[in-house]
């Protein structure tokens, strides 16, 4: 039950009005989290936690569904997702639908360089590629002389001759980790 509360005012002058338990709302009350996992990144954990659920409809967004409570879902490919659950409470009659928006993504480091051969003290620019920019939250390089850089493109000046291992580690939006070293 809801309480219901009004609120008039009259030449500047409130008056309020509380019904109490005046509106009942029948189970019912549909509800989820989402979690997902580094290790299993096109796959989401869906977890009930609706109110007065009899029965469950899942509907994942890429035309596959689920009839259980709690699903484990694996996508074929990234995207954005409208997941919907519909909850049903068989002794009132009354289902309920949820509607969120899942974003399921699955970035993976990769850069290029300018240049693999050059004249000491001459600059080499490295850029990640083939991801999409707001799916990272962080870029993390290591060019192999104790040096490091943070943006998505970088310039980086070697000033001893040698061969250098550089590697990029990008962390996206969920955390996820990957790395590509070269």
């Amino acid at each position: 039950y809801f309480d219901v509360q009004l609120i008039a005012l009259n030449n500047g002058c409130p008056d309020t009005l509380l019904i109490e338990d005046f509106i009942h709302v029948l189970p019912p009350i549909a509800r989820f989290n989402v979690t997902s996992s580094c290790t299993s990144k096109l796959t989401r954990t869906f977890v009930d936690r609706s109110i007065g659920a009899d029965t469950w409809q899942w509907n994942f967004g890429d035309g596959n569904t689920s009839n259980i409570p709690s699903p484990v879902h694996t996508y074929a490919a990234a995207g954005t997702y409208v997941v919907s659950l519909t909850v049903t409470n068989t002794t009132t009659g009354c289902s309920y639908t949820r509607d969120v928006n899942v974003r399921v993504i699955n970035e993976r480091a990769n850069f290029t360089a300018s240049d693999t051969t050059i004249c000491k003290t001459n600059t080499v620019t490295f850029t990640a590629v083939g991801n999409t920019p707001t799916n990272i939250a962080s870029y993390r390089w290591s060019f192999g002389d104790g040096t490091f850089g943070s943006n998505a493109t970088v310039v980086k000046r070697y000033n001893i001759s040698g061969i250098y291992t550089v590697s990029l580690i990008i962390t996206d939006i969920n955390g996820c980790k990957d790395t590509l070293v070269k």
